[in-house]
């Protein structure tokens, strides 16, 4: 930061090279410069490197963290709140008398700073090697990485990861995510373990998996589930219906299976309904689809009403010489059917007294909102850890070794 730095310091346009200009005959010639934002502990885990162009005269360098009340006439480490690794002598600062720690360092070298917000440390390395930890129990407020410079001639080029480092960061993050996950999974998870097997079992009925959700009812288990069996094949049958464009077909077969269903669910039967117009559009004649469009679709029905803008986008099609290419040419994609295949779905168990989502899929949501309320509020660990990224992977590794997804494809949006 150019305004928070030392008068005897000069500051490169590139605002990454610093020189000291001063006369370097006492220690109150010391200037230090710190950045203009301090390291974030929402990222976990955080790095820099500090490249050292010219030891200058006598190589009095300090590299390291000050809070933003720290003076700048001082190098790190030699009052409160500031951290440092000194360049004459390897030695670190902590706001009182020097203690060993590492090599010397001089031109060509290159020492970066890593802060551990998990473990509340700070390691140096030295030209890509690590030198151990340094400090620990870091202070709890904003750190900015600061580098302190004494006599004439020195010179040095911060690198926050606009060039590739030296010390590989990549692994050592990902080994940190792994000790982070590997702590999570030492608690004690009974009740985890306890209540896991019905949530699987009711995951693969909710999304009609049936041959597996057999196998492993009887297998883990042990219990008979013949009455979720047929719900599992009544509703594979409807969401097949609606994959196919089958409309008609999936209005009938829910009338036949749940003769209330859509008595009370208008907002499921006007659905059902917009999209028989939509792929009447492409396998109707143009007046068939009037015809039933005028027939289902009155002005005052309060379905009407209540969604006109995605009727708006329907009727549009007809408009249009080519739907297919028509700026709402959405409404033939097939993901949008499994949009409605997974609310029909939903809407059915909720019917039969179930909740519209499965409970492991609540258990996930919940859990991301807590990782982004972590991270939200600066909790350093949150960084460290993402459960959908582990899930996708997982799911990714299972799919090879899985035939009953290709058996037993009902299309439901099993990410949804």
């Amino acid at each position: 930061d150019p305004k928070d730095k030392c008068k005897f310091l000069a500051l490169d346009e590139g605002k990454l090279r610093v020189s000291y200009k001063g006369t370097g005959k006492y220690d109150t010639d010391a200037a230090a410069i710190r950045t203009d934002r301090p390291v974030p502990p929402a990222c976990g885990l955080f790095y820099f490197e500090v490249h050292i162009v010219d030891k200058g005269r006598d190589g009095h360098i300090g590299i390291g963290l000050s809070s933003p009340t720290a003076i700048l006439t001082r190098l790190p480490g030699w009052d409160e709140h500031t951290y440092g690794y000194h360049a004459d002598d390897g030695f670190l600062f902590k706001g009182v008398g020097g203690i060993e720690y590492g090599p010397t360092f001089t031109t060509g070298d290159t020492i970066g700073c890593l802060v551990n917000f998990r473990q509340n440390t700070v390691t140096y390395t030295k030209n890509g090697l690590s030198l151990g930890v340094a400090f620990k129990d870091i202070l709890n407020e904003p750190l900015h990485p600061t580098v302190g410079l004494r006599t004439p001639g020195e010179i040095v080029e911060a690198n926050f990861g606009q060039s590739p480092f030296l010390f590989d960061f990549d692994s050592e993050l990902q080994r940190e995510k792994e000790a982070m996950l590997k702590s999570s999974q030492s608690v004690n998870r009974a009740l985890v373990q306890t209540k896991l097997p019905e949530m699987i079992l009711q995951y693969l009925i909710h999304y009609g998996y049936s041959k597996t959700a057999q196998e492993f009812s009887s297998c883990i288990l042990d219990a008979p589930m013949k009455d979720s069996l047929k719900s599992i094949a009544h509703r594979k049958q409807i969401i097949s219906h609606i994959m196919n464009g089958e409309f008609d077909k999936a209005i009938d077969a829910v009338q036949v299976h749940y003769p209330e269903f859509l008595v009370n669910r208008k907002d499921i039967e006007f659905q059902l309904r917009y999209h028989r117009f939509i792929q009447m559009i492409q396998s109707a004649t143009a007046e068939e689809t009037i015809q039933y469009g005028r027939a289902h679709f009155v002005y005052d029905d309060p379905q009407v009403i209540e969604n006109q803008e995605i009727l708006e986008d329907v009727f549009s099609l007809l408009a249009y010489p080519e739907p297919e290419n028509s700026p709402v040419s959405y409404l033939f994609s097939v993901s949008f059917r499994e949009n409605l295949a997974n609310v029909v779905n939903g809407a059915i168990l909720e019917h039969c007294g179930q909740s519209c989502t499965s409970t492991l899929e609540r258990c996930v949501a919940h859990n991301q909102i807590l990782h982004n309320t972590m991270i939200s509020h600066g909790i350093p660990a949150a960084a460290l850890t993402d459960t959908m990224h582990l899930i996708r992977g997982n799911t990714k590794k299972q799919q090879h070794n899985s035939d009953e997804s290709t058996k037993e494809q009902t299309k439901m949006d099993l990410s949804s």
